[in-house]
C-alpha cells in the first residue's frame, strides 16, 4: 500500500484542526499527526528552528508510511522553521496533498473563541503568532480562505484523494 501525505497548514484557529478530525473519521485507514499535540503535549518544547518535534514529525510520518493509507500532518508549520522538514517529507511520499488554510486574522479570532481552550492564549497571543500567507507554494497546494465552507474543504480533499 502506497500512502498519501497530506499537510495541513495554516495560522492558530484557521480550522487545520477541525478539517484534519474530520477527515481522519472519513478517510479509511488514516494516522493523524497534529503538531501542536506532538511539540507542546508531549515535548513541552519551543516553536524554534531545530525544536526536537521536527524529528518526532519526521519519524511518525515515516512509522504511518506503508501502515496506512493517509497521513495527515496538521499545524501552523511555519516556513521559515518547517520548511525543510515538509519538503523532505514531501519528497519522501510520492502521492502528496498540501493545504493552506488562508483564513483572515478576524476571522481566527471568531473561531478561536468558540474552541473549548480558548482560555489558554489571548487575541495579542494570535496577533504574535501571525504569519500572513504563508504558503508552501508547492505545485497543485490548494488555498482555502474564510468563505470556503468545512463540507466544501472537506469534499475538495476527498476528490483529490479519489484521484490519486
Amino acid at each position: 500500500m502506497e500512502s498519501v501525505l497530506i499537510i495541513i497548514r495554516g495560522n492558530s484557529g484557521s480550522g487545520k484542526s477541525t478539517i484534519s478530525s474530520r477527515l481522519q473519521k472519513t478517510l479509511e485507514s488514516t494516522f493523524l499527526i497534529p503538531h501542536d499535540l506532538v511539540r507542546r503535549k508531549m515535548l513541552d518544547v519551543r516553536d524554534y528552528a531545530g525544536n526536537d518535534s521536527i524529528v518526532l514529525i519526521k519519524a511518525l510520518a515515516q512509522f504511518g508510511r506503508n501502515r496506512y493509507r493517509h497521513i495527515i500532518v496538521e499545524g501552523i508549520l511555519k516556513n521559515e522553521i518547517y520548511k525543510d522538514l515538509l519538503s523532505e517529507m514531501l519528497n519522501a511520499f510520492s502521492r502528496n496533498i498540501v493545504i493552506y488554510m488562508d483564513v483572515t486574522f478576524d476571522e481566527t479570532v471568531r473561531r478561536s473563541q468558540n474552541k473549548h481552550d480558548w482560555g489558554e492564549f489571548t487575541i495579542d497571543d494570535l496577533r504574535r503568532w501571525w504569519c500572513n500567507k504563508d504558503y508552501l507554494s508547492v505545485q497543485d497546494e490548494l488555498i482555502f480562505n474564510d468563505n470556503d465552507t468545512e463540507a466544501y474543504i472537506i469534499k475538495c480533499i476527498m476528490n483529490r484523494c479519489k484521484m490519486m
